[in-house]
């Protein structure tokens, strides 16, 4: 499994924790337009980011956190599931 289809399974973990099923082929494109940026509150993203961190622990085997860069690139970054998982592809 490369780089990606890990991030993609990580990410696809937390965020089924918060929505309905979603299907878990990481070559599926619907999974990449689900909504997060305006669709949690603060407290569901903050949620949704430990999740996210906690899952590539799990994927990775070793600490990595999203949100340090993210915050100088703006919301941009956790607008949608592909937006999330295509920014974590470049800090990982």
């Amino acid at each position: 499994m490369d780089k990606h289809e890990r991030i993609t399974r990580a990410v696809l973990s937390a965020i089924g924790d918060m929505y309905p099923p979603i299907p878990d082929d990481p070559n599926n494109k619907d999974i990449r337009a689900i909504p997060l940026f305006g669709n949690l509150d603060s407290l569901g993203m903050i949620s949704l980011i430990i999740g996210v961190e906690e899952a590539l622990k799990k994927e990775f085997n070793r600490e990595i956190t999203i949100l340090g860069k993210a915050s100088s690139l703006g919301t941009n970054s956790f607008v949608t599931s592909g937006s999330l998982i295509d920014y974590i592809g470049t800090i990982v």
